[in-house]
């Protein structure tokens, strides 16, 4: 970050995203096949009552690129399922603040003002000196060491949280989530004696670099039809299945908590990866789904379950359904399942526990399953 935007660096830190809206049906959608992907056009999506929202949720190649220490970014992910308060926390609005903060780095340099680690938080903030420690034990290793990527990280979503609050219970005027990363620079009496950070030349610059580079490394999922970046549970569905990856196939295996007899099968993955993101923004009631796939297709419904019309108005964490045409019909010949990760090109990514011999990957929907019927379901 800048000299200038250093000003007041007492209560330091921001970690915030704006604009996260959740998408959600606003009609009740009928269970319609889709036959392939050539047989389907794009629908009108305002027709359909489709109300998708803008999302940042996750972090695209670029930034990947240019955070380059794996611990940074597993950190970043980490405090984003931890400490998920709606409207401000995100993968790309984390970076974005790590980023202008430290460039990534975690042996920066402590700042001319006493500045630490790769978020660059104060000792006294960092402590609670006035306040409510922001130190967090991010990785669980008992310590809480500002220096840490993991604490600092974790510690900068979990204080980008009470931040938010504080503003709200400020009233100060502008944008929420401005105003909340703005506080993590200078404090939140110093936002409230402007009126806003927009009125603070130095801070408001600061802001505005945070959020550009969010807005940089936002991973881009939307598809040809759809101008739309998913849910952040729908992202969080995805982030929960590829924590997986490389785990070897194994038929009924998988379950709420994670592997059995050491891997997966394809529905077996779906129960984890939903289970697992409803614990995440504690969604209730919260039981697992049927340990088969035309089992779940039978248990879909609102508001915990909603079908969607067709692949182009998929959004990341759905889950694709698969059947061969011209066996016979029923529930029970969903033969596959594999969960939506955004567009590839005029393909569609999936994330998935194929077939025997063949781990949890990441692939492409069409190149694999071109010929088969497709149903989704988007889970909520």
């Amino acid at each position: 970050m800048t000299a200038a935007a250093r000003v007041p660096r007492r209560t330091r830190r921001i970690r915030g995203r704006a604009r996260i809206a959740v998408a959600c049906l606003t009609m009740a959608m009928s269970m319609t096949v889709v036959s392939g992907c050539s047989a389907w056009q794009a629908r009108d999506l305002a027709s359909l009552g489709l109300d998708l929202a803008l999302d940042y949720l996750g972090l695209n190649d670029k930034a990947k690129k240019q955070l380059t220490n794996p611990d940074v970014l597993a950190a970043i992910s980490n405090a984003a399922r931890r400490f998920p308060c709606e409207g401000i926390v995100s993968e790309p609005l984390l970076a974005g603040i790590v980023w202008i903060e430290s460039g990534g780095n975690v042996n920066t340099k402590d700042s001319p003002v006493g500045a630490k680690g790769v978020a660059q938080f104060m000792p006294d903030t960092w402590n609670g000196v006035g306040q409510q420690p922001a130190k967090v034990d991010g990785d669980g290793d008992g310590d809480m060491d500002i220096k840490d990527p993991f604490d600092a990280i974790a510690a900068t979503a979990k204080y980008l949280c009470t931040l938010r609050d504080e503003v709200k219970r400020a009233n100060i005027p502008g944008d929420l989530l401005r105003n909340t990363v703005g506080a993590y620079n200078t404090g939140v009496p110093n936002v409230k004696k402007a009126g806003g950070v927009d009125n603070i030349s130095g801070v408001k610059k600061y802001v505005d670099n945070v959020l550009a580079k969010r807005d940089d490394w936002a991973l881009d999922v939307s598809g040809p039809e759809v101008d739309a970046r998913a849910s952040s549970f729908g992202l969080e569905i995805v982030r929960q299945a590829r924590t997986q990856l490389g785990k070897p196939y194994v038929w009924a295996a998988g379950n709420t908590r994670g592997p059995t007899n050491g891997g997966f099968d394809c529905s077996g993955l779906v129960i984890f990866a939903v289970y697992q993101a409803r614990v995440t923004f504690k969604i209730k009631p919260n039981n697992g789904l049927p340990h088969n796939t035309g089992a779940q297709l039978d248990a879909v419904k609102p508001p915990q379950a909603h079908i969607v019309p067709s692949l182009d108005a998929m959004v990341p964490g759905d889950a694709i359904y698969m059947h061969i045409p011209g066996t016979k019909p029923g529930s029970q010949y969903w033969h596959h399942v594999a969960i939506f990760t955004g567009k590839v090109g005029k393909d569609y990514g999936i994330v998935e526990a194929p077939r025997p011999g063949r781990p949890v990957r990441d692939q492409t929907l069409l190149s694999q399953y071109g010929k088969e019927q497709f149903k989704i379901v988007r889970y909520s």
